[in-house]
């Protein structure tokens, strides 16, 4: 085949997927439903809202003031800022589910078409690509991943992963170490990290496979090194940041087994979500895996045909059936096989084993397209076999993506919530004009578990707004979805008046009381109590000093009075000045926005300006233009200390690991660069896989 010819197949094989996505998701591409589930709706779009907001004001996209007293924004990266479509998606202005939507909808185009790239180069014929294209970008694990949107852009460049590794076991040493940095390198700034976690056994027995069938083996295993090393480097601008935050989040010391194995695969209702389409928004997203009932009997079929058979695809589907089996196995947690690894520590902050589905849908989806492949290569009617095996995967498979994608009707995210005016009137802002947090401890209404003019309802009337979903409506809370900084995170756990006065609570969300005979499970409508919190930034005579484990302990101690005493983890005491009269003492806050405070200070002794918003390593102070250290207080929370006298004090926050993250990029662009120009473009390259595309 022709350089030409496989354009213009990839082409029309591009337009025919993008023609079976927009059958797939017809009512989210026509706007009448987005998607929609809990992660989504409560942690990742809130995100998207917030760091949009952020952007086109100028500000910091790192910190996030709306989550756990102010969380960075670059450890769990509900939205991946160093993904390249992120930013511009963002910049649009547009409403951020709308541009979930588009995102989403993209991948999936792009996984079908990176699947269709790697069948076609297996078996040189494309509607084998086809098959495999939409038995991936189609199947029930990555359709219901949609509830993480850069999951599913990961899950879209796995098949370029193993391109990569073909090329480099076939002896193209050029194309393959590029691919494989390339399409690496993207994965890692989509910052998805289970998702490569959970591909791992599928891309172990590829790597193993591709290495030892090359025609020179050391070659091909140095080649794997290199792309490794480069797909590092060029995804540094993410993994070094989330890295140099592990150590002050609550994940630092990872998982116990009970925490890691949460929700592993089962014998059971489990299993109905392997191999049935029984998946939908109301069932558990990890482990639905159904592959398309073709996509399944023709992957069984190769387990008895090709293991018989010799030739590239038979090594090719030895590679993805073993991968598969280990994911499949691994799913089942730490009471299987994967126990005796889940302790090690890259895995130990892994949750949820079900993910490891990831491996054996993939491997379904690719081998049953290899079997297929082998199938036309020996058909006295490829073209009529092979079109038909395709017209029944993408009818199956379009038909249970219109009835089991988490989606919902798009005005639930137009409505407001009956709950943000109420909030908004009762928060306003405290003495120093700093916008005031609420706390919601409201029973959680779960909306997945209605639809239509239900969902609606119980969206504008009954939703608590609890997590992150503050966000969205630009409100601040003590609230938040996933891990967080070790300090907040220990803070928010011991729940007292204390606490939440400290984290500047103004409002408190509950639900309802029940009705004099009302029955349990009765949607409650939520209602706001205040709450007298402590203002966002105060100005203290004393502090006193404790162990960075003992420090949250002191200041939670009824006898230590907080407007009066700050609790700092290091450097010397100070006891009240002589001259330290509160009323003469005054903090002003000049301006606020995510990433930085500006503030005036005046005092008539020394004593130390502390703000209630969390700590941490990257945040940069300045007092009249000098530096300063911006300490730890109260366990959780920034102070600074200072000296008698009035004081413009500045804190900006500096992710930390961004600027070194770059360099290695560069680096990364620079090693790639110098690949293209000294490795070989090509080996010895099998015949059977260049031939014509007669299907």
């Amino acid at each position: 085949m022709t350089a030409p010819q496989r354009r213009r197949g990839s082409l029309a094989a591009g337009s025919l997927l993008a023609a079976v996505v927009l059958a797939a998701f017809l009512p989210v591409v026509l706007g009448r439903r987005s998607f929609f589930h809990l992660d989504l709706y409560y942690e990742h779009l809130p995100v998207w809202a917030a760091t949009q907001r952020a952007l086109r004001a100028g500000a910091s996209p790192f910190w996030l003031d709306g989550e756990y007293c102010g969380q960075p924004s670059l450890f769990i990266q509900e939205a991946p800022l160093f993904y390249p479509p992120m930013v511009p998606l963002l910049e649009t202005g547009a409403p951020v589910h709308r541009l979930a939507d588009a995102f989403l909808l993209f991948h999936y185009w792009l996984a079908g078409l990176a699947a269709f790239l790697f069948v076609r180069h297996e078996t040189g014929r494309g509607l084998a690509g086809l098959f495999g294209g939409i038995a991936w970008m189609l199947s029930a694990r990555m359709i219901q991943s949609a509830t993480w949107p850069n999951a599913v852009a990961v899950g879209a460049l796995l098949p370029l992963l193993l391109l990569g590794l073909s090329w480099i076991g076939r002896g193209r040493s050029r194309n393959g170490v590029l691919l494989l940095a390339g399409s690496g390198g993207l994965a890692l700034l989509a910052a998805r990290p289970h998702v490569l976690v959970a591909a791992v056994p599928v891309l172990a027995a590829m790597t193993l496979v591709a290495v030892w069938a090359a025609p020179r083996r050391l070659r091909a295993a140095g080649d794997v090194l290199l792309a490794a090393v480069l797909a590092l480097l060029l995804g540094a601008p993410s993994w070094m940041p989330s890295a140099a935050l592990l150590p002050e989040t609550s994940l630092a010391s990872g998982l116990r087994p009970a925490e890691r194995d949460v929700r592993a695969l089962a014998t059971g209702p489990d299993l109905e979500l392997v191999f049935l389409p029984f998946d939908g928004i109301r069932r558990w997203p990890e482990t639905a895996a159904y592959p398309g009932v073709a996509a399944g009997l023709l992957f069984l079929a190769g387990v008895v045909v090709l293991f018989r058979k010799s030739g590239a695809s038979r090594t090719a589907f030895a590679a993805l059936a073993a991968g598969g089996a280990v994911g499949f196995l691994f799913a089942f947690g730490e009471k299987g096989p994967y126990g005796l690894f889940a302790g090690l520590p890259l895995l130990s902050g892994f949750r949820v084993p079900a993910r490891y589905l990831f491996s054996w849908s993939l491997a379904l989806a690719l081998g049953s397209a290899l079997v297929l492949g082998w199938w036309l290569a020996r058909s006295r009617r490829p073209r009529l076999t092979g079109v038909a095996c395709v017209l029944v995967l993408a009818a199956d498979l379009v038909v249970h993506a219109r009835s089991a994608a988490p989606t919902a009707p798009e005005a639930v995210y137009r409505i407001e919530p009956a709950l943000v005016a109420e909030l908004s009137g009762v928060l306003g802002r405290d003495s120093l004009g700093f916008p005031r947090r609420y706390v919601s401890v409201a029973d959680t209404i779960y909306p997945i578990y209605y639809s239509g003019d239900d969902l609606l309802r119980m969206a504008r009337r009954f939703e608590p707004m609890k997590f992150s979903l503050g966000m969205r409506f630009g409100l601040e809370s003590v609230n938040g979805y996933g891990p967080t900084l070790s300090g907040t995170s220990e803070l928010l756990s011991h729940w007292t008046a204390r606490s939440a006065a400290l984290a500047g609570v103004g409002a408190v969300v509950e639900s309802a009381p029940a009705g004099p005979g009302e029955p349990p499970g009765v949607a409650r409508r939520p209602v706001v109590r205040t709450f007298p919190g402590l203002p966002r930034a105060i100005l203290v005579p004393e502090a006193r000093i404790a162990a960075p484990g003992d420090a949250l302990r002191a200041v939670l101690d009824p006898a230590l009075d907080p407007l009066r005493t700050v609790v700092l983890e290091s450097g010397e005491p100070f006891a009240r000045g002589p001259a330290w009269d509160d009323g003469s003492a005054s903090v002003k806050l000049l301006a606020h926005r995510p990433g930085h405070l500006s503030l005036e200070a005046s005092l008539p002794d020394r004593g130390a300006l502390v703000i209630f918003d969390s700590w941490e390593a990257g945040w940069k102070g300045t007092v009249d233009g000098r530096i300063v250290d911006v300490e730890r207080a109260d366990g959780a929370f920034r102070a600074l200390r200072l000296s008698a006298g009035a004081h413009h004090v500045e804190l900006d926050y500096r992710a930390r690991g961004v600027p070194e993250g770059f360099g290695l990029a560069v680096v990364g662009l620079l090693g790639a660069t110098l690949a293209a120009r000294r490795l070989p473009a090509a080996g010895a390259i099998p015949s059977d896989i260049l031939r014509a595309d007669s299907a």
